[in-house]
């Protein structure tokens, strides 16, 4: 090798050092570059991530407040529906003792006449004793006729203590919520006994067929409201207004404890598309006339809640309506 190109490598050399130096700044100038660009990225994600964090916070708190608005109606909505349940459960208790007290006041009415009457006679009597008139004839009619008041009072007031004994059962079991035992045949005679005021100012009868009675240990004022109920729906949606019709309440025994509740009228029956709301709250085909609706959502609840059962419902148009109750011999989950 010349000494030229001996001298002439250094330079070579640097030029080569100067243009990887170009090269590396140049790398360098587009890696910061590309490092300001990503900070602004970062920042510009960071400053859009905490916007919409504080918006999702804001839209969080609106919906816990809009939640905690539709709690508090629906609480509203629950609380006044269970009042007018109340109102519906009292006012069909206020319609019983309405009844109850007319049908009493017939009794009652013939032994406070047939009283009356033998205290007149008694103080006629006493008059022609003192005064020396009394005859034999006399005497023997006053003690006929007595007799035959006796008896009169008698059976009248036996009668009215038997409306009493039957209503104070049902009004008793109604306003309360006490878990008893009981004969469901002779229960249900007892509510049907009871309702016999209303069943009279119409066409409609009800009687209770069994070849066996059965005892549950249950709620005897669930039970009492849902035959009631159902008697007054019967009157009220199954018949026209003076039609003749019965109400027949068929009591099966289950093998296993328990027993059916069959309860079928011969009325005019129901469409499909009133039978798939029966159960539902305010849901009535009688709002014209006062109807609330709450008559077979009270029945549903009670059957299923309270007495612990199963009801389904049955119907068709001209077909008459079908309701069957399965109530178990105690209600689950009840300790005894």
């Amino acid at each position: 090798m010349s000494a030229a190109a001996r001298a002439e490598r250094p330079d070579d050399a640097v030029a080569a050092l100067e243009r990887e130096n170009r090269i590396l700044k140049r790398k360098l100038a587009r890696s910061e570059d590309h490092r300001r660009r990503l900070e602004d990225f970062r920042a510009r994600n960071e400053a859009h991530l905490m916007e919409a964090l504080a918006r999702g916070r804001e839209t969080q708190r609106t919906l816990e407040e809009a939640n905690a608005e539709l709690q508090r109606s629906l609480d509203q909505l629950r609380a006044a529906q269970d009042e007018l349940v109340r109102s519906e459960r009292l006012a069909e208790l206020g319609r019983l003792v309405a009844g109850v007290a007319h049908e009493i006041n017939t009794p009652l009415g013939v032994a406070v006449t047939g009283s009356s009457l033998t205290r007149e006679r008694l103080e006629t009597l006493r008059q022609d004793f003192e005064q020396g008139t009394l005859r034999r004839k006399d005497l023997r009619r006053f003690l006929d006729d007595a007799e035959t008041s006796t008896e009169l009072v008698e059976v009248n007031l036996r009668r009215a203590a038997e409306l009493v004994t039957h209503f104070k059962k049902v009004a008793v079991d109604q306003t309360s919520q006490v878990r008893r035992t009981i004969s469901l045949v002779a229960y249900l005679d007892d509510v049907l006994t009871s309702l016999g005021p209303m069943l009279r100012k119409t066409g409609v009868t009800a009687r209770v067929l069994s070849e066996k009675d059965v005892r549950l240990d249950t709620f005897p004022g669930a039970l009492s409201q849902v035959i009631t109920n159902l008697v007054s729906n019967a009157v009220h949606h199954a018949y026209p207004e003076g039609a003749v019709g019965e109400v027949r309440f068929v009591v099966r025994p289950f093998s296993s404890g328990g027993a059916s509740l069959e309860v079928e009228d011969d009325g005019r029956g129901m469409p499909p598309e009133v039978l798939r709301q029966i159960f539902e709250p305010f849901f009535t085909t009688r709002r014209a006339q006062g109807g609330s609706g709450l008559g077979m959502h009270i029945v549903h609840n009670l059957v299923t809640s309270v007495l612990g059962g199963h009801i389904t419902v049955r119907s068709r148009p001209g077909g008459g309506t079908r309701i069957l109750i399965e109530l178990p011999a105690r209600p689950a989950g009840e300790e005894g």
